[in-house]
C-alpha cells in the first residue's frame, strides 16, 4: 500500500511503514499530489514545488523500488480519484458532526463517536481507496483510516446484560426447537441454554432467566415428557411454568456431577458423569451404574456426550475414550489402553465424537487436533489420520464437532470456530474478527438445530449460524504474498548487508564464503491485525513444512549447494495461500573447496611428495652406498679373521692330534720293554683309545669343517686304525658300514668315538677264541630330529653267560654305559648270532634344549 504525503512517500506492508523522501532516495519534491500506475508497473509518483507548484514526476520501479525522473509526463493520464465514500450499494460511510459512521438502509451505525476522534483535529479527508478485500483506506490530516464493512452471519446469543462472575458467563449446553427459517412458524422461538447457576431462554428477542441456588448445570435433555436438566443433581423442568423440581434419585452410589443425557426409553434415561455411567428410572427414581462385561475396561471419566452410531450402537464419549454401551451394559471400550489393535485410539483425551453418513469416525482430542477413524480397522494403513496445526486448524485443542448438509464438519476450539470439508480436506476458520462472540468455546457445548442451524457454546455466550452462508463469505481466491526484507550477515564487515534489490532483479540470492546468516522478512498482505501463520520448507535439504508465527525467518548453516526456499502464508479463512514465496538460495564454496584450488593442491602434492621421495631415495641410494662399502669392508675383515680363526683351530686340532700320537708312540715303545702279557694288551687298549680320539682331531681339521665331523668316514678309519693296532695279536676282522652322510658334532663325537672304540677293542679280545674270522658291522640312523641310535654287532660268541652288560664291572663296559648317558641316551646288548650293541644318544643342540 503506497501513500502520498507532504513529507515524501511512504510504503505500508502490513508490518511497518518505509519513507521515501527528495533528501534520501532521490524524489523531485516530497509533497506527493497523486499515485499511479503506468503499463509497465511502475508507479508514477506525481509531486508538486510548494514554492513555484511546478509539477514533477518520478517513476520507481517496484521490483528495485529504485526513483528515477521521467522524461516527460505527457505518457501519463494524471487523474484525481474521486472520494468516493460508498462501500456497497446500500452503504456509505459519513464523516459528520466529528464522527465517521455507516448508514446502512437509513441505519446509522457509529464507527468512530465525537469522544474517539476528540484528540485528533478537524479532519479533513483528501482521498480514499478502496481495496480487494472491500476495506476502505481513508487518507486525511491527522493519518489514514482504515475501515471495513460487512455483513455479521454469526448471531450471538446471551453476551449482555450477564453477571460479571466469568464462570456464569459460560454456556454449557444448548437446546432449541426452533425453525429460524420458516417465515410462515409465528410460533415463540425459544433457544434453552445453562450458564453456572442459572438457565437462560431466548424466546425471539427477549431473555428470560431462571436461577438455581448453588447449582451449577452442565446438560439439557428434552423428551417427548420432560426437561431434564443435569448438574450436581438432576432436576425437571416445568416448561409452562419455568420452574424446575428436584428428581428424588434414589442412587446405588454418588452419581457425580451430571455432564451428559440420552434417552435409553420411554421412561429411562442414560445419565453420564464424572465417575460412571447410570441408568436413572423416571418411574420408579432409581438409578443404577452401568456395569463392564470385561474387567479389563477402565472406569469411565469424564462423560461428554452420548453418540448413537449406524453400525455399532450407543456409545458413551468420556475423556478417557469411547465405551460401547448394549443392553445396559459397558460392552467394549476404545482407548490407548484397549487391548486389541483394532481398539487402541492414540490419544485418551477426547472430547467428542462425531459419526458421518460414510461410518467415518471423527474424535475432537485435548491438544492432538482432529482424528478421522475408520472403525474396527485401526492396525490397517490409512485407518487412522489426524489432523492439527499443519493441516490449517487454529488449535489442536478441540471441543466440539457437527456435521452440516455439505459434507463438512464445524468444529469449535480454544482458539475460534473452523470448518473441515471431507473430501478436500479444506479447512476455514473463524474468530471474532468473523463476528462469533468469543474465541475460546467450551466442552459438551453444541448443537444442531432442526433447520440446519448450528449452536455453539463459548465461555462468554452463545454464536449461531447457518453453515452454507457462512462458508459463502468465507471464499479468498487470493492475497498478495511479499518478500520485505533480506538480509545477509557478512563476518568482514561484522555487519547485516540488504540485499533485496539482488532478490528483486535475479529472483536468488548467492551466499558468498563468509557470509553466514540470512534473514528473510516478508508479509501476506491483507492488513488485518490477526496473528498471521507461515510455513516453510527449504527444499534440497531433508525435512518438512515447518510452522512458524511471526514474519520473519532466520537460516543459517545451509550446507554447499543450491537451495529454493518456499513460503506460505494462512489465510484468515484457514486456508493457504495459493500465492506462495519462492527464493533461490545459491551457497557458494569457498575458493578451498572449488576444483580448481584442489587440482592445484592435487599437483603441489604430488611434486612436493615426488620431491620429497625423491630426496629421500638419493639419501637412501646414499646411505646403501656407505653401509654396502662399510659391509664390505667389515665382511673383508671378518672373513680373514674367520680364515685366521679356522687355520688357529685347525692347528689346535693338529697340534692336539700329534701331541696324541706322541703319546701313542710313548705307550708303544713303553709296551716294548714290558713282558707281561696282560700289561701289554692293557697298554695296547689305552693306546687305541687314545688313537680314537686323536682320529678325530685329525678328522676336524682335514675335512674343512671345524664344528664337527663326517661319522661314517670316522667309523671307516677307525676301523682301519684299530686294525692296524691289533696286527700284534693276529686278528683281523671284516668291517661292513651302514651309515649314509651323517654329521656329528665335536662334542658328540669324541663320546661316541670312545663306545666305538671300546666296542671294536671288547670284540678283538674276545670274538676270536672259536674263530679266526669275525664280521663287524656298525649302522646308525637318526630316530627323529637331533636323537640317533647306534648298533654294533660282530659274528663273535658275545658275552659269556654270567656276565650281564647292565651290571658288568669291566672297565671297557662301564665307559660304554658312562658315556652313553652322558650323551642323554644309553647303552644295551642282545645276542642276535652274535653280540649286538645298541646306544641311543642325542647331540648337543639337543641335549642343550633338553
Amino acid at each position: 500500500m503506497w501513500f502520498g504525503t507532504e513529507n515524501g512517500l511512504s510504503r505500508y506492508d502490513g508490518k511497518r511503514f518505509t519513507n521515501y523522501s527528495k533528501e534520501k532516495d532521490g524524489l523531485s519534491e516530497n509533497k506527493i499530489i497523486q499515485l499511479l500506475l503506468d503499463d509497465s508497473n511502475r508507479l508514477v509518483i506525481v509531486s508538486v514545488d510548494v514554492v513555484t507548484h511546478f509539477a514533477r514526476v518520478n517513476l520507481m520501479d517496484l521490483r528495485t523500488y529504485t526513483i528515477s525522473t521521467a522524461k516527460s509526463k505527457s505518457n501519463y493520464a494524471v487523474l484525481k480519484p474521486p472520494l468516493n465514500w460508498k462501500t456497497n450499494e446500500n452503504s456509505n460511510l459519513k464523516y459528520l458532526d466529528n464522527s465517521i459512521a455507516l448508514y446502512l438502509e437509513n441505519k446509522r451505525i457509529e464507527i468512530y463517536s465525537k469522544e474517539e476522534l476528540s484528540n485528533l483535529p478537524t479532519l479533513v479527508f483528501s482521498g480514499n481507496y478502496l481495496d480487494q478485500f472491500g476495506n476502505n483506506w481513508f487518507c486525511s490530516n491527522s493519518g489514514v483510516f482504515e475501515i471495513g464493512c460487512k455483513k455479521n452471519l454469526f448471531h450471538n446469543y446471551f453476551n449482555s446484560n450477564l453477571p460479571t462472575d466469568p464462570f456464569n458467563k459460560q454456556v454449557r449446553n444448548i437446546y432449541t426447537e426452533a425453525n429460524f427459517k420458516n417465515e410462515n412458524d409465528k410460533s415463540d422461538k425459544r433457544i434453552y441454554t445453562c450458564m453456572g447457576d442459572k438457565f437462560f431462554i431466548q424466546k425471539n428477542n427477549t431473555v428470560e432467566t431462571i436461577p438455581i441456588k448453588d447449582f451449577f448445570i452442565y446438560s439439557l435433555l428434552k423428551t417427548s415428557e420432560k426437561f431434564y436438566v443435569g448438574g450436581s443433581e438432576l432436576l425437571v423442568l416445568d416448561l409452562e411454568k419455568l420452574k424446575f423440581q428436584v428428581e428424588a434419585v434414589e442412587a446405588e452410589t454418588n452419581s457425580g456431577e451430571i455432564w451428559a443425557l440420552y434417552p435409553a426409553s420411554p421412561h429411562t434415561i442414560y445419565v453420564g458423569t464424572n465417575v460412571g455411567i447410570f441408568l436413572y428410572n423416571d418411574s420408579t427414581h432409581k438409578s443404577e451404574q452401568l456395569k463392564a462385561s470385561n474387567y479389563s475396561f477402565p472406569l469411565t471419566s469424564v462423560v461428554y456426550r452420548f453418540v448413537q452410531t449406524r453400525k455399532h450402537g450407543l456409545f458413551a464419549v468420556a475423556q478417557n475414550g469411547l465405551f460401547q454401551i448394549n443392553n445396559n451394559t459397558i460392552v467394549d471400550y476404545y482407548g490407548p489402553g484397549a487391548l486389541g489393535a483394532d481398539h487402541k485410539l492414540p490419544t485418551a483425551d477426547i472430547f467428542d465424537m462425531y459419526e458421518d453418513k460414510e461410518g467415518i469416525c471423527w474424535m475432537a482430542s485435548d491438544g492432538n487436533g482432529l482424528f478421522r477413524w475408520t472403525w474396527a480397522a485401526a492396525d490397517k494403513k490409512g485407518a487412522l489420520e489426524n489432523f492439527s496445526l499443519q493441516a490449517g486448524l487454529p488449535s489442536n485443542i478441540l471441543c466440539r464437532i457437527e456435521g452440516d448438509d455439505n459434507n463438512n464438519l464445524w468444529v469449535s476450539t480454544y482458539n475460534g470456530l473452523f470448518s473441515f470439508n471431507k473430501k478436500n480436506r479444506l479447512v476455514h476458520s473463524f474468530s471474532t474478527a468473523d463476528g462469533i462472540i468469543n474465541n475460546e468455546f467450551n466442552r459438551a457445548s453444541s448443537f444442531k438445530g432442526p433447520d440446519g442451524r448450528m449452536y455453539f457454546g463459548t465461555i462468554n455466550g452463545l454464536t449461531a449460524f447457518y453453515p452454507a452462508e457462512v462458508l459463502k463469505s468465507a471464499i479468498i481466491d487470493s492475497v498478495p504474498f511479499q518478500v520485505t526484507l533480506i538480509n545477509k550477515y557478512s563476518a568482514a564487515k561484522n555487519d547485516f548487508e540488504p540485499c533485496i534489490n539482488e532478490y528483486r532483479s535475479n529472483n536468488k540470492i548467492v551466499i558468498h564464503p563468509g557470509e553466514g546468516l540470512l534473514t528473510v522478512e516478508f508479509s501476506l498482505l491483507d492488513f488485518q491485525e490477526r496473528p498471521h501463520v507461515y510455513q516453510y520448507i527449504i527444499q534440497g535439504l531433508p525435512g518438512k513444512w515447518k510452522l512458524g508465527e511471526g514474519n520473519a525467518l532466520n537460516i543459517n548453516s545451509l550446507p554447499y549447494g543450491e537451495f529454493n526456499l518456499k513460503i506460505q502464508a494462512r489465510l484468515a479463512n484457514g486456508q493457504w495461500n495459493p500465492v506462495e514465496i519462492e527464493i533461490a538460495i545459491v551457497v557458494l564454496k569457498p575458493y578451498y573447496f572449488k576444483p580448481w584450488f584442489i587440482i592445484l593442491c592435487i599437483i603441489v602434492l604430488a611434486a612436493l611428495t615426488r620431491w620429497y621421495f625423491t630426496s629421500k631415495t638419493n639419501k637412501l641410494l646414499r646411505s646403501k652406498i656407505r653401509l654396502e662399502s662399510l659391509v664390505q669392508s667389515r665382511t673383508t675383515s671378518l672373513s680373514k679373521a674367520l680364515r685366521d680363526k679356522d687355520l688357529l683351530i685347525k692347528e689346535v686340532h693338529h697340534r692336539v692330534k700329534n701331541n696324541l700320537q706322541v703319546i701313542i708312540s710313548l705307550l708303544d715303545l713303553q709296551n716294548d720293554k714290558i713282558t707281561d702279557e696282560s700289561m701289554k694288551i692293557a697298554i695296547l687298549e689305552s693306546q687305541s683309545r687314545i688313537g680314537s680320539i686323536s682320529l678325530i682331531h685329525q678328522n676336524l681339521y682335514l675335512n674343512g669343517h671345524l664344528d664337527g665331523i663326517r661319522f661314517d668316514e670316522f667309523v671307516i678309519n677307525l676301523g682301519k686304525q684299530l686294525d692296524d693296532f691289533y696286527k700284534k695279536l693276529h686278528r683281523e676282522i671284516l668291517l661292513e658300514i651302514d651309515i649314509v652322510n651323517t654329521f656329528i658334532d665335536i662334542d658328540t663325537a669324541v663320546p661316541l668315538g670312545l663306545i666305538l672304540n671300546e666296542l671294536f677293542s671288547n670284540t678283538y679280545k674276545h670274538a676270536f677264541k672259536n674263530t679266526s674270522n669275525i664280521k663287524v658291522t656298525v649302522s646308525m640312523q637318526e630316530i627323529s630330529k637331533g636323537e640317533y641310535k647306534l648298533v654294533f654287532h660282530d659274528s663273535g660268541p658275545g658275552l659269556s653267560a654270567e656276565l650281564r652288560f647292565s651290571n658288568a664291572q669291566t672297565l671297557g663296559l662301564e665307559l660304554i654305559r658312562g658315556l652313553a648317558k652322558q650323551l642323554h641316551g644309553e647303552a644295551s646288548y642282545q645276542y642276535r648270532e652274535g653280540g649286538e650293541f645298541t646306544v641311543s644318544f642325542k647331540d648337543s643342540i639337543t641335549r642343550k634344549n633338553a
